[in-house]
């Protein structure tokens, strides 16, 4: 699962409850550059994508990554 979020507290929120699964692993950025170029290296299954990012929205990020598929 990729998490991009600038917010640190809900960061901090997330990476508790993912913590509680073994099975599962959490990749995160705080832009939506950096959450870009982690989704192309990594593949993730799942991104959770914070709408209102520093510099590009995470809507606008979103698109970039689909029309890069």
């Amino acid at each position: 699962m990729l998490y991009v979020e600038d917010n640190p507290a809900n960061l901090k929120l997330v990476e508790h409850l993912i913590a509680r699964r073994p099975n599962m692993r959490l990749l995160s950025a705080r832009d939506a550059t950096l959450g870009i170029e982690l989704a192309r290296e990594y593949l993730p299954e799942v991104i959770l994508m914070d709408i209102n990012l520093p510099g590009i929205s995470g809507i606008d990020a979103l698109n970039v990554l689909r029309e890069t598929r």
